[in-house]
């Protein structure tokens, strides 16, 4: 089964459109969002083959390059791609709502996609200083899940884009729980979205 969660520091929370169920609760001033759908992921996995792997990088590119050809817009906004077992996220800063349609439309054409969280913001692109803060968000978050006793930090993708960190992987309930409390925890993180899939 996969899931989006959505745990954020006090901040404005933006909707997402065509989700099949969600649960909101709160906890002190810390609010998660999930939402969830009844798809099985078909193979045991704990951890990605060689093969999934590989898909997956060529899958990045792909859609990258797709997603820049596909308008100047495009070409010109501050996006990025990254994919786990099929799963395609797009975030960044792009111009417009159609700017922001189109590139979740071609990354749709493309074979073994399996769904896609698009995370673009209608905006002007972040600043360097937002960039770099980003980076060093995603090697610190990176750098604890891995020091974890709790968590195989390895299998956890984590990107940051303007304050809001996205983990993706194959864990467990458990882990996925101790990747966010770790991740919320990390100076700089304004908010953290889940999109994992459970093993168990």
């Amino acid at each position: 089964m996969s899931q989006v969660e959505h745990a954020r520091k006090p901040r404005r929370l933006t909707g997402l459109i065509g989700l099949l169920c969600a649960t909101l609760i709160v906890s002190g001033c810390t609010v998660a969002r999930a939402i969830s759908d009844d798809e099985v992921i078909e193979q045991d996995p704990t951890t990605r083959t060689v093969g999934t792997r590989i898909d997956d990088n060529a899958l990045t590119r792909l859609a990258l390059i797709n997603i820049r050809r596909a308008s100047d817009d495009l070409m010109q906004a501050n996006l990025s791609v990254s994919s786990h077992n099929g799963n395609v996220l797009l975030y960044g800063q792009v111009p417009s709502e159609d700017a922001r349609a189109l590139a979740e439309a071609e990354v749709l054409k493309l074979k073994k996609v399996r769904r896609v969280y698009n995370e673009l913001e209608v905006a002007g692109p972040t600043s360097m200083l937002t960039r770099s803060g980003d980076a060093w968000i995603t090697g610190k978050v990176k750098t604890q899940l891995l020091a974890s006793e709790h968590v195989r930090g390895r299998n956890i993708k984590v990107v940051t884009e303007n304050g809001t960190t996205y983990l993706m992987g194959l864990v467990t309930r458990l882990e996925a729980e101790e990747a966010t409390e770790i991740t919320r925890n990390i100076s700089g993180v304004q908010q953290v979205v889940r999109l994992f899939e459970y093993v168990d």
